[in-house]
């Protein structure tokens, strides 16, 4: 059930999307508008939030329905040739290569020149706060640290939206509330539209302006965060994103007014 973000010229469009896997339908005629901004995905385990992602970036194919990204129909384009980065929640870092040439590593298979790809890079590095680490090799770095580079690696090829997978799932708690604020900061700086998958509703609370909830294969309610938490459409909405300190419909704070607004996004 979609509100004030259908409005919205998505970014991302799923159009009566199904998906089989094997005998198992995980997906039933999904319609799904991403606005520009941070969504997230919520739901339970098995509820097809990852098929979702993994179905946008090309890798599981459609049995029914469309995508289309900035109005380009994805029917028969590849995963690589599409206008999107999938991060998973592992960082599937380059042991042999640093930290520089991990971040730059998209733009050198795409034949970039060295020099630019190297200051694009650099450049990423700053943001994120490792640019004193671009020569070291990436297997000293943090578990934190090594998600912030998979991050700027995946912002260096400049989508058009980034796909995240339970981004934080391996962090402890200290750091997974610095990758929220990063990755709030990061979407906003580079003008990049991000779709992550969370089964930890304050991840979406702090840093998403719409959330999606899915529950077996359909979206029960997709608006923005206020609207979700303290309107839910039906009780497996608000059973969904349910905290343990904040029963349904009593959301505070959050996302409800943003130090940095987008006026792209209905509040």
């Amino acid at each position: 059930m979609e509100r004030s973000a259908t409005h919205l010229t998505p970014v991302i469009e799923c159009t009566d999307v199904s998906v089989e896997l094997g005998s198992h339908h995980v997906l039933h005629a999904l319609d799904f508008k991403v606005p520009r901004g941070i969504t997230a995905i919520v739901g339970g385990s098995g509820s097809g939030k990852t098929t979702l992602l993994r179905t946008i970036a090309g890798f599981v194919p459609i049995h029914q329905g469309s995508i289309a990204i900035e109005g380009d129909d994805m029917h028969g384009i590849a995963p690589e040739q599409r206008p999107v980065t999938l991060l998973f929640q592992e960082p599937r870092l380059f042991p042999a290569l640093s930290v520089l040439d991990n971040v730059s590593f998209g733009l050198r298979v795409r034949n970039v020149d060295k020099h630019q790809r190297n200051d694009r890079a650099l450049s990423l590095l700053s943001d994120i706060g490792l640019r004193d680490r671009a020569d070291d090799s990436v297997t000293g770095l943090s578990g934190g640290e090594q998600q912030r580079v998979a991050l700027a690696r995946a912002l260096c090829v400049r989508p058009r939206a980034l796909l995240l997978d339970e981004p934080f799932s391996a962090v402890d708690a200290p750091r997974r509330r610095e990758l929220r604020t990063l990755v709030r900061q990061l979407s906003i700086e580079h003008d990049t539209t991000m779709v992550f998958v969370t089964h930890d509703v304050r991840d979406a609370e702090t840093m998403a302006d719409t959330i999606a909830v899915l529950d077996e294969g359909q979206i029960l309610q997709h608006d923005v965060v206020p609207i979700v938490l303290d309107q839910p459409a039906s009780p497996a909405v608000a059973e969904l994103t349910l905290t343990d300190d904040r029963p349904p419909g009593s959301h505070e704070g959050g996302r409800t007014t943003p130090s940095h607004p987008r006026t792209d996004v209905p509040r």
